[in-house]
C-alpha cells in the first residue's frame, strides 16, 4: 500500500512517510543534491506503534563517492531524536539503516 519512492513530506496511511517490507538492514536514503554540511538529522518515529523496529538505528553519510560511514547510532527505541554527526561533516548522501531483520518506517527525518 505504499509507493516505491517519493518526496519528503509525502505522507501514507498513518502518518508514516515510507514503509519496508520485513527484511534484513532496511534503509531509507536521502540524495542532498550536492555535498553540504550535515549537522544534524532530526528523526521522527511513526506516532501509533512499533517503536522497537526502527533500532539498533545507524546513520551514514557519504560523498559523491558514495563510500557511507558511520556517523552516528540508536540503540534505544524513541519518539523523536536528534543525531549529531561530530563535526559537521560534508556529505552529499544520508543513509538511514536499522540493523537486522525488520519492517523499517519513520514519520519524519529532517536534514539540517
Amino acid at each position: 500500500g505504499y509507493d516505491a519512492a517519493g518526496k519528503l513530506g509525502d505522507t501514507a496511511a498513518y502518518g508514516v512517510l515510507f514503509h519496508t517490507k520485513n527484511e534484513r538492514d532496511p534503509w531509507l536514503e536521502i540524495d542532498l543534491g550536492a555535498e553540504r554540511a550535515v549537522h544534524a538529522v532530526e528523526i521522527t518515529n511513526r506516532y501509533d506503534c512499533c517503536d522497537e523496529r526502527a533500532v539498533p538505528l545507524v546513520l551514514e553519510l557519504a560523498s559523491e563517492s558514495r563510500d557511507f560511514g558511520e556517523a552516528a547510532r540508536v540503540l534505544e527505541p524513541f519518539d523523536k531524536v536528534t543525531l549529531e554527526p561530530s563535526g559537521a561533516p560534508s556529505a552529499r548522501y544520508v543513509r538511514l539503516r536499522v540493523l537486522g531483520t525488520t519492517m523499517f518506517h519513520l514519520a519524519e527525518v529532517r536534514v539540517r
